[in-house]
């Protein structure tokens, strides 16, 4: 989905290696909300509480259904949002809009955007 566009260095699957990862050089974090069983918001408010990582850009998102109501995922965007994060990205939704590839590359769009 991130194409050529994006230079990814590291694939974390867990929180702690996330946070092992963050005092490596990295520019962006991009974060699925299902990250290690829901901890996205976990390893967004580390992050953005240790100086020495809190303006490296985070971006959450959402890729999977979570048969969210509309009031919930307004939260967790508002609630990514306060914690600092740069943008939320609903992938899921614009999936259902546009199909897989027109999504994917709204979703590389929006990303490049909101890293910049």
């Amino acid at each position: 989905m991130l194409g050529t566009e994006f230079d990814i260095v590291g694939v974390c699957t867990t929180l702690s290696e996330a946070i092992s990862s963050l005092h490596r050089d990295v520019e962006s974090i991009v974060c699925e909300i299902h990250f290690d069983d829901s901890r996205m918001f976990d390893l967004l408010r580390l992050a953005k509480a240790d100086p020495a990582t809190r303006e490296i850009p985070f971006v959450c998102f959402r890729d999977m259904d979570s048969h969210l109501a509309p009031p919930f995922l307004e939260s967790l965007q508002i609630a990514c949002k306060a914690l600092g994060a740069v943008a939320f990205i609903d992938l899921f939704d614009l999936k259902a809009r546009y199909g897989t590839k027109q999504a994917d590359a709204r979703f590389r769009e929006i990303l490049t955007n909101a890293l910049s």
